[in-house]
């Protein structure tokens, strides 16, 4: 990727930071979220938590 495209989509350094920022926020939280983390109604699904 050339200076220009990047420069084309995110005109200032600070709108690239805070765009990885909300990619990586997003990310993190998506997964945290997920079906498999839904429930910690137990010890063990707490344990899985960790675990994984």
């Amino acid at each position: 990727m050339s200076g220009s495209q990047l420069s084309h989509y995110f005109p200032t350094n600070e709108s690239l930071v805070l765009a990885v920022i909300d990619w990586q926020a997003d990310s993190v939280l998506g997964f945290h979220r997920s079906e498999r983390f839904a429930s910690f109604d137990t010890v063990e699904a707490f344990q899985d938590w960790t675990d994984f």
